[in-house]
């Protein structure tokens, strides 16, 4: 399974779409806007990352540790977006768009 140290990586608006960062390090990574579109994050640690208006739309965030400490004002998801049990993304600030 893919893991790998992104912590305090500055990725500022990357296109990062379909990335597999399962179990990856993303502690006090700066992801603000980041197209983030279909990645996989599972039991990705996010203390303190910054998703700041990040593109979330169809992730997989199941099992991903500390969401509740990162920042997600902004952030877009949609139905297909996979959050851990129990997260309230509404509380987190996430705006969730619709398919039509």
């Amino acid at each position: 399974m893919p893991r790998g140290d992104l912590s305090g990586a500055w990725l500022f608006g990357a296109d990062l779409s379909g990335a597999h960062l399962e179990r990856a390090n993303l502690s006090s990574a700066h992801l603000d806007g980041a197209n983030l579109a279909g990645v996989h994050l599972e039991r990705a640690p996010l203390v303190n990352a910054h998703l700041e208006g990040a593109i979330l739309s169809g992730v997989s965030l199941e099992g991903a540790k500390y969401l509740a400490d990162a920042r997600l004002e902004g952030a877009e998801a949609n139905e297909r977006t996979r959050w851990p049990k129990d997260f309230d993304w509404e509380a987190a600030g996430v705006m969730k768009l619709y398919s039509s």
